[in-house]
């Protein structure tokens, strides 16, 4: 049994060097990847490692090919000129010319063709080489195009994202809205995120003075993440000894540095690497996910923080989103609306030191409960199940 995985999968320790690189994506890819690997799947990558185009931020203009190790997966990334257009010519064509020598391996001659997201750049070359070889494409769908106003080459790019979804063999959606929008007829496994409990010690949360005040944002900051909800309502809190930290980067990054400036209870500590954020986390009294439903970006995504803050063992306040599974109801507490004044409130009450042990205990609950069952090991366990019941043997 044997799968090819397609991505801009790279290992842990080069991830730490790639600014560009998505941390959740690369998490993802690796969860897949190891996944498979628990389960007797033989595995290789094959790969794009991130960059940004050239002369943007000193940026390589071309990028070898490498071979890179995690733990004892392999993966091979392919060489590409790091300037427009050329750039996505040359990453389809060395894609299917590494994908051709993969395949023309005893090893890997007959494998289920797995990609991650459905941009052209890999999805061509992928249903390529299934249809020549009448393999299994499988896609694993975790980002679709956003709507905004676009230029024209990117509209064509998302019409050419969404028709490939329907040319796959199966699809691994993070929501089965997903599914039913995209995809009706194909066969389908939903895996909204997964955990390694490796990540994660036996440490109980050790409740202090420090707890009951310290609440943690973590994320990128755009109007996606809900970060002007959490800034306001933190304005409204009753207990002015609460104090927000919130960590990460993006477009509203002003936004967030003059609201920290301007109000004694909002920090900003900027970007910090992974390990670092789980670390902090740990420590929180608190841990917001602020995102808005909308009626596109949260039908069709999972916020990834929201597992890893549960696998924290810290209670966690969100919105209710149509993309976050019923499941969860039992793992975190959601704000009554979102408006900012019931934001307040639920961060008022849940850190009263008379009620929090109550949401510590939900919160150790819900941490013991989704290291087992959010595994990647048991996620793809559970992906290998259903597809072969539905007809797709990832062989």
């Amino acid at each position: 049994m044997s799968v090819i995985f397609v991505g801009s999968t790279v290992d842990r320790e080069t991830l730490k060097t790639l600014q560009d690189a998505s941390v959740a994506g690369n998490k993802m890819e690796l969860g897949f990847m190891h996944g498979f690997a628990c389960n007797g799947i033989n595995i290789i990558g094959v790969s794009v490692e991130a960059h940004g185009m050239w002369r943007f931020n000193h940026q390589p203009c071309y990028l070898r090919a490498k071979q890179l190790k995690d733990d004892e997966i392999l993966i091979k990334t392919v060489s590409y000129i790091n300037i427009p257009i050329i750039k996505q010519l040359m990453i389809q064509h060395m894609l299917k010319k590494e994908l051709n020598r993969v395949l023309s391996t005893d090893e890997f001659h007959n494998s289920t063709i797995v990609v991650y997201n459905t941009m052209s750049i890999f999805a061509r070359p992928v249903l390529r080489a299934a249809k020549e070889q009448g393999l299994n494409a499988i896609a694993i769908v975790a980002d679709l195009p956003i709507r905004e106003k676009k230029n024209i080459v990117r509209r064509i790019e998302d019409r050419k994202q969404i028709k490939s979804i329907g040319r796959m063999s199966a699809i691994i959606p993070l929501t089965k809205q997903i599914a039913l929008d995209f995809a009706p007829d194909l066969p389908y496994c939903v895996v909204e995120a997964g955990c390694n409990p490796d990540d994660y010690d036996d440490d109980v949360l050790q409740i202090d003075a420090t707890s009951y005040k310290n609440v943690v944002f973590a994320g990128t900051l755009n109007s996606l993440s809900g970060i002007e909800l959490i800034i306001n309502a933190m304005r409204s809190v009753k207990n002015h000894d609460i104090i927000l930290n919130i960590y990460g980067d993006g477009p509203l990054r002003q936004f967030v540095e003059t609201a920290a400036k301007s109000t004694h209870n909002i920090h900003y500590h900027g970007k910090v690497t992974n390990d670092q954020m789980m670390a902090i986390q740990k420590k929180a009294g608190l841990l917001v996910c602020p995102r808005k439903k909308d009626d596109f970006t949260t039908k069709y995504t999972f916020p990834s923080k929201i597992l890893e803050y549960i696998c924290s063992g810290v209670p966690v306040l969100s919105n209710r989103l149509p993309g976050i599974p019923t499941e969860y109801e039992e793992y975190i507490n959601y704000a009554t609306s979102e408006s900012e004044a019931d934001w307040a409130y639920a961060i008022d009450t849940i850190l009263q030191p008379e009620q929090y042990v109550k949401y510590t205990e939900k919160a150790r609950k819900a941490r013991e409960c989704v290291l087992v069952t959010k595994d990647w090991k048991w996620q793809v366990k559970r992906v290998l199940t259903q597809m072969k019941e539905q007809g797709i043997a990832i062989t």
